[in-house]
């Protein structure tokens, strides 16, 4: 399998109940990293810094393949009674890229393909043309960043994008937490009537699917310890583009998406090493059972 993805590599400065942490981020670099995890090789496009740390990424492909800026764009969680408040430092040179431009250098037969921006700076042509360079690719959308607004102190607030209409019909599969969007659910059932199978992720509630308007709840994995949340919702998005593609079974895709996002939440980002079996083995010992082939 081939992935590529779309999005903004990012610093993350995470501060949690249990310290503050600074390392690696942002949706491409969770998704390639649960895809390395899994014996993927993928392909990310982004912009980055000299300062960003592509060692966490040792078998992933980087598009442009050297920096293009001094520093890398900087994201900011604060988690604090089971709340979150989200910020940027050096976006400035990130809000403009030209996404189209490297498109030569990866392959147009990538099994998935995502575009998962954590700020709103892929415009809808800019979509098209991506889908239109992977015509056969399972084509995934991660939308939290499009909703995003940046206020004169860096803060991130939610706002509305104006273009969902235009393009969410292009998707196979989307994935959204609800603490991205308030009203998820009511976005997940209209936008699944378009044709996307549609996620959205309730932390410690499980998650919801939507299927031509149709709704499912699944229950969430339990877990003794939450190091850092940060990313789960990548991995889950990740993990069920992967064993979706794999099995074209959609609970079997969500049992798995959610044994590898509650694996990741006892993990910094540097840290989230984690195997196929691990996944697999995990889910059995909560009674869940994934029949994906381990070799």
């Amino acid at each position: 399998m081939q992935e590529a993805l779309f999005g903004n590599l990012t610093i993350d400065i995470n501060e949690t109940e249990n310290g503050k942490y600074t390392g690696p981020g942002g949706s491409v670099f969770f998704m390639a990293k649960t895809f390395e995890n899994l014996g993927v090789s993928a392909t990310i496009i982004s912009p980055r810094g000299v300062d960003f740390p592509k060692k966490y990424l040792p078998q992933t492909l980087f598009v442009p393949t050297g920096p293009l800026f001094e520093k890398t764009l900087i994201f900011r969680n604060k988690y604090q009674g089971g709340k979150r408040e989200q910020g940027v430092e050096n976006y400035a040179p990130y809000l403009s890229f030209d996404w189209q431009k490297d498109l030569r250098f990866v392959a147009p037969d990538s099994d998935i393909v995502a575009v998962a921006p954590i700020l709103n700076n892929i415009d809808t042509n800019q979509i098209k043309a991506i889908k239109d360079f992977f015509p056969q690719s399972f084509f995934v959308l991660l939308p939290q960043g499009f909703y995003r607004q940046i206020d004169k102190s860096g803060n991130i607030r939610h706002g509305l994008w104006g273009e969902e209409g235009v393009v969410v019909g292009l998707f196979d599969f989307i994935s959204m937490s609800e603490d991205d969007l308030k009203d998820a659910d009511v976005r997940g059932e209209a936008w699944s009537r378009e044709g996307p199978i549609v996620a959205v992720t309730k932390a410690e509630r499980g998650a919801t699917l939507y299927r031509n308007g149709q709704r499912t709840d699944y229950p969430a994995f339990q877990v003794a310890e939450i190091t850092d949340p940060t990313g789960a919702g990548d991995i889950f998005a990740a993990a069920f583009s992967y064993a979706y593609r794999k099995t074209a079974h959609v609970e079997e895709a969500v049992d798995f998406a959610q044994a590898a996002a509650a694996l990741s939440l006892r993990s910094a980002a540097n840290k989230l090493q984690y195997s196929l079996r691990d996944i697999i083995e995990f889910a059995k010992s909560q009674e869940r059972r994934i029949n994906l082939c381990l070799h």
